[in-house]
């Protein structure tokens, strides 16, 4: 919470960064589909105006952290917001519940045909169910997983990528490589000279593998 900048990375990265003040919310992916419903799925590498995401009820909320005038006062009308959500919420599937933990429990290790065969669903079946609850597919959650729990592990400018890569699950460091690129749109190095620079290294973080998870925030801009 608080005054900063939005950085632009990938293919953007040539524009300057925009000054925002934010009020920032971690969801675990199941926390993101109660307050999201079917949208979780839809939103990913997307910035999205609160009033196109909640209708009339985010531009209330935008004019109400505008409002406010302390981060106290900034909590308390986020937290009114999220009971109101959460009590009117869809809920996950007990079958994608426990598929979820599972995933989570191995690390993203657990076999797709696996966790299926636990749902007493047919692949497609579970496929589809889980990605529309959990906003992505359960072979990629189970590769950002790992991914966020190689870079809690890593020690910026100490780790040797290699090995680290070998320890969690990835065949070598070219395979760590590509699925930093593809979910971070950065090599290891760079996200870690980058993001310490600025002070948001441990925010960024992927961290589907515990219990705070997707990220989404509502953003004013100054």
């Amino acid at each position: 919470m608080g005054p900063g900048h939005l950085y632009h990375y990938g293919a953007r990265e040539s524009l300057p960064p925009t000054r925002v003040d934010w009020v920032g919310l971690r969801l675990s992916p199941l926390g993101a589909y109660v307050l999201l419903g079917g949208l979780v799925g839809e939103l990913g590498k997307s910035v999205v105006d609160l009033g196109d995401l909640f209708g009339p009820a985010g531009r209330i909320l935008a004019d109400r952290f505008r409002g406010a005038d302390s981060p106290a006062a900034h909590l308390a009308v986020l937290d009114a917001f999220l009971l109101r959500r959460a009590e009117a919420g869809a809920r996950p599937n007990p079958e994608v519940i426990r598929a979820w933990h599972r995933l989570t429990r191995s690390a993203g290790r657990a076999p797709v045909a696996h966790l299926a065969a636990e749902a007493g669903w047919s692949a497609d079946h579970f496929g589809r169910v889980f990605h529309r609850q959990i906003g992505m597919a359960p072979k990629s959650a189970g590769r950002l997983i790992r991914l966020g729990q190689l870079l809690r592990h890593a020690e910026p400018g100490r780790s040797h990528w290699p090995e680290l890569a070998a320890e969690h699950g990835f065949c070598d460091q070219p395979h760590l490589n590509r699925d930093m690129r593809e979910f971070m749109g950065v090599s290891p190095a760079t996200y870690f000279s980058r993001l310490r620079s600025c002070g948001c290294l441990v925010a960024s973080a992927p961290e589907l593998g515990g219990s705070d998870t997707s990220k989404t925030a509502a953003r004013t801009r100054a």
